[in-house]
């Protein structure tokens, strides 16, 4: 379990699009999750990059990146 977790989102020119902290975990399919929730309304549809921080005392800090893709 992360004490802390943040994601940012990059537009495919590597402009940095949002960034979103999420509060805490959530029980969700009985597994501990984060839900960040990103705002897609001002987003035109295309790739993104996705870029996840996970951070927890005393451990090495996590990052995930994933490609998103929204269409509208």
């Amino acid at each position: 379990r992360a004490d802390a977790m943040r994601a940012a989102l990059y537009a495919g020119t590597g402009d940095l699009v949002q960034t979103i902290e999420a509060s805490g975990p959530v029980w969700h399919g009985g597994q501990l999750c984060y839900e960040p929730m990103i705002d897609s309304r001002a987003l035109a549809s295309g790739v993104y990059l996705l870029v996840l921080d996970a951070e927890r005392e005393g451990q090495p800090p996590i990052r995930a990146v994933r490609k998103l893709l929204i269409i509208k």
